[in-house]
């Protein structure tokens, strides 16, 4: 036969169809070995721990004075003291995350129990959360306590969700304390220190316009001695200007007086205040039931990937010369 006749035998074979019933064999054994492979990974995950989900919740305190701080806070900007009656929460997210807080989380020392496998009898351990994480270097624990302790914020409602995962309720709870105990700590701490800046800087402008106020009297004092006390009917324009703005800075400086000392004694009480400045919704729930781990959808990806696999790897010639057809 020549070199023609071989050409169009070639040509014939790759041409033909692939046989009938070709899918229903080739999934066959790729299903038998899946579906083994299911049964094995369904009785390995049953073994599993479970893990358990506390969830806490704050609301911030809002930072803006009371009624009757509403002008004087107007007026802080005015005079020197910027940052009275502004909303801190923007920063809780960042305290929550921040190595500050895991460092002193990875210090803490916890005592709860767990089962060491789903069916396990509870063991009582104690150990710090850095023991229990298990990482060996600070960095690596540190950010495993970050995927431990997750932290979520609505911009709507400004409500901040604090969720601990482990595989102990009891541990989930108590991290969940103890997070909340450490923002609230650091926010007194941060709310004294500037309450106590406030109250310095407000005395010392304090001082100032007390020294300002009695410059301000004694030049009233000398013009009204100089013969100027009926200026009010005076028939001299100039002398009811200046005697205008002698009583202008006068009322101007007893105004300061009176609205730097009234900031003055906020500031004070807000150095002294240990008063929370976040509501606490939830202070963390002792969960009941498991958050996970999904053995069913883990029981699913194991049999979809070994059947997809094993069903790709015995079907390639024959996709292959489907393809090249």
């Amino acid at each position: 036969m020549g070199d023609a006749g071989r050409m169009h035998v070639d040509m014939e074979s790759h041409s033909q169809p692939l046989p009938s019933g070709w899918l229903l064999h080739s999934l066959a054994r790729p299903l038998r070995l899946a579906l083994a492979a299911a049964i094995v990974a369904a009785l390995g995950v049953i073994f599993l721990p479970n893990d358990y989900l506390s969830v806490a919740k704050v609301l911030p305190a809002s930072d803006r004075p009371l009624a009757g701080f509403a002008q004087m806070a107007a007026l802080a900007p005015l005079l020197g003291l910027g940052g009275l009656g502004q909303d801190s929460d923007g920063v809780y997210g960042e305290v929550l995350s921040s190595w500050w807080l895991h460092q002193r989380l990875l210090a803490t020392r916890f005592q709860f129990r767990q089962r060491p496998w789903r069916f396990g009898a509870p063991r009582a351990r104690d150990l710090t959360w850095r023991e229990y994480l298990g990482e060996p270097t600070l960095d690596q624990a540190v950010q495993s306590s970050r995927d431990h302790v997750r932290v979520r914020r609505d911009i709507k409602t400004r409500a901040i969700t604090i969720e601990v995962e482990t595989r102990s309720a009891e541990l989930s709870q108590a991290v969940a304390h103890r997070v909340l105990a450490l923002l609230g700590g650091y926010l007194l701490e941060q709310e004294s220190a500037r309450g106590g800046s406030k109250a310095r800087f407000a005395q010392a402008r304090l001082g100032e316009a007390e020294q300002a106020m009695d410059q301000a009297e004694a030049a009233m004092k000398r013009w009204l001695e100089d013969g100027h006390d009926n200026y009010l009917t005076s028939l001299d324009p100039a002398l009811r200007l200046e005697g205008a703005h002698l009583e202008q800075a006068l009322a101007l400086g007893r105004q300061r007086l009176v609205t730097l000392t009234a900031l003055h004694e906020q500031a004070l009480l807000e150095e002294k205040n240990d008063i929370p400045s976040l509501n606490v919704l939830d202070e963390g729930n002792l969960p009941e039931r498991k958050s996970g781990p999904q053995r069913g959808l883990m029981v699913m990806a194991c049999f979809g990937l070994v059947f997809l696999g094993d069903w790709l790897r015995r079907s390639r010639p024959a996709l292959l010369a489907a393809l090249d057809r």
